[in-house]
């Protein structure tokens, strides 16, 4: 490994660095996104992640945050997993269940209700309750996460790509 000359940087210059920008309004049309829903893959993780064209490259609407839709098609489900980041999901439509903990405590979901998922609470959802899919908006500290290089969960075997395993040799 090749070790850099460090460097350093006037105070204020390095405050100039961080200084903020006024942020600007984003409107995005719920129909809209719905209508996208046909044309696009419905993975276990997530279907679509809201961008602006200031963060499409990073998907990052608020420091440290993103937020992404996941549609569980009617009889789906999806893995039991566990990760760094916290999401808290509000659910758009359809109706399902969510198992959530080493305790696998099982809670009913219908549209309107919200939930907390902390960092490394194992979590799925089970869409058996008819026709209609469950469709989940998420807020998540994902990006955060990835900045403190920290992407660590326990997933599947055939995990997304760039999200580390962590076992117990890795603790």
């Amino acid at each position: 490994m090749a070790v850099l000359s460090g460097a350093t940087l006037p105070y204020v210059r390095y405050r100039k660095l961080y200084d903020q920008k006024q942020e600007v309004p984003v409107v995005w049309k719920w129909k809209e996104i719905v209508e996208q829903f046909d044309t696009t893959a419905h993975t276990e993780r997530g279907t679509i992640t809201l961008s602006t064209a200031a963060t499409a490259g990073r998907c990052e609407l608020l420091p440290g945050m993103a937020i992404s839709i996941q549609v569980v098609n009617a009889g789906g489900r999806t893995r039991p997993h566990a990760h760094s980041w916290w999401h808290l999901f509000f659910v758009q439509a359809g109706a399902g269940t969510m198992v959530l903990g080493s305790a696998q405590d099982v809670v009913q979901l219908s549209r309107n209700d919200l939930v907390l998922v902390p960092g490394w609470c194992a979590h799925h959802f089970e869409n058996t309750t008819g026709q209609e899919s469950l469709v989940l908006m998420s807020l998540t500290n994902l990006p955060q996460q990835a900045g403190l290089s920290n992407l660590r969960a326990d997933e599947p075997e055939d995990r997304p790509e760039g999200v580390e395993i962590v076992t117990d040799e890795t603790i």
